[in-house]
């Protein structure tokens, strides 16, 4: 199979909605729904080169007939067209290849337009932005292996994962960048799209680490005594999933000064020659916003930083930063998801 590689990364920012030539699919991360960027030919357009006097190119109007026949044909290309994922890897680990690919089985309609004229974009994570946790997608452009007209397949390997994440990849008709209708025919090709999980877990589950969880009373203020329950309750969350070699330890002053270099200082002096690799520390506190259906539930609030004992340099102390809200029918219900959702996103997020 011919795979063609057109890889272009973008950063989606919560309040906006990014738009891919290949499709504008909407992709739900951890945290958000990440759109998608362009990522296709240029228009035959924008090839053709005629400097003006100003050394600019000339701006190239399309009339209200070119529009609708380039919507139309795009219509025609995906009359009918389904995908289905048919096989899925398994999990692999950061900087770990997946062992096997992808499978996608494409069919459509039998309307003169064979499939072997379709070529499918895919979507996939790629790159995380450690302080504010969105993700940078990269895309390939494939060919479709037709077995017939309107039935055929592909394939697709991802490169070595960079980040742990849990996340999903995307497929979806591809289509050329165009200067008008670009979010209708986005939304079109949406809609013929697939998805698939696609996940990544830390590789760090052996390099020993510390946490540290501080709670906070319903004023916001430090709880004098209690604060181990939350810490506890992450660090067996985190064992259970394969970590060794990680404790508690108090940090409840540092945590309530809110001075991320001088807690991370002060770790660094404590562990100097200790084989831990990473300290988990952050505040679990009262959601005071929430509104329950019964006012008697308990809602929470985890805010958690994941520092690198090992940094070689600042930029490279904070391995990531995540936020999670649970709720429970008592306290203890309530830390009991709080620290199930947070150890998951220590699980794909470190």
């Amino acid at each position: 199979m011919k795979i063609i590689k057109q890889i272009s990364k973008f950063i989606l920012a919560a309040s906006c909605v990014a738009i891919f030539s290949c499709a504008s699919t909407k992709v739900e991360d951890v945290e958000q729904t990440q759109g998608q960027e362009t990522a296709g030919e240029k228009d035959s357009t924008s090839s053709e080169k005629s400097d003006t006097a100003d050394g600019q190119p000339p701006v190239v109007e399309e009339n209200d007939s070119e529009k609708k026949s380039n919507y139309k044909a795009f219509l025609e290309k995906v009359d009918g067209l389904k995908m289905e994922v048919t096989e899925v890897p398994k999990e692999t680990t950061k900087l770990k290849a997946f062992l096997t690919p992808y499978a996608v089985k494409i069919s459509k309609n039998p309307n003169g337009i064979p499939l072997s004229d379709l070529k499918i974009c895919v979507k996939y994570p790629a790159s995380r932005n450690i302080q504010t946790g969105e993700i940078t997608y990269a895309t390939e452009t494939i060919q479709i292996d037709a077995t017939s007209e309107t039935e055929g397949t592909i394939d697709f390997m991802p490169p070595v994962p960079q980040i742990s994440i849990n996340g999903s990849v995307t497929f979806s008709p591809y289509f050329d960048k165009t200067s008008h209708d670009f979010e209708k025919i986005s939304e079109e090709a949406e809609k013929h799209s697939a998805t698939a999980e696609y996940k990544v877990r830390t590789n760090l589950k052996s390099a020993g680490g510390v946490v540290s969880i501080l709670d906070l009373d319903k004023d916001g203020k430090p709880q004098k005594s209690g604060n181990l329950k939350s810490s506890s309750t992450l660090l067996m969350r985190i064992y259970g999933a394969g970590f060794r070699n990680v404790g508690n330890d108090d940090f409840a002053k540092e945590i309530a000064e809110g001075d991320e270099t001088k807690l991370y200082n002060s770790a660094l002096a404590r562990y100097k020659n200790a084989s831990f690799t990473f300290l988990i520390c952050g505040v679990y506190k009262y959601d005071t916003d929430a509104v329950s259906e019964n006012p008697s539930d308990i809602n929470l609030i985890g805010e958690v930083t994941c520092f690198n004992i090992k940094a070689q340099s600042e930029e490279e102390r904070v391995l990531f930063k995540s936020s999670q809200k649970a709720t429970g029918k008592n306290l203890n219900a309530a830390i009991e998801e709080l620290s199930k959702k947070l150890a998951d996103d220590v699980i794909y997020g470190m």
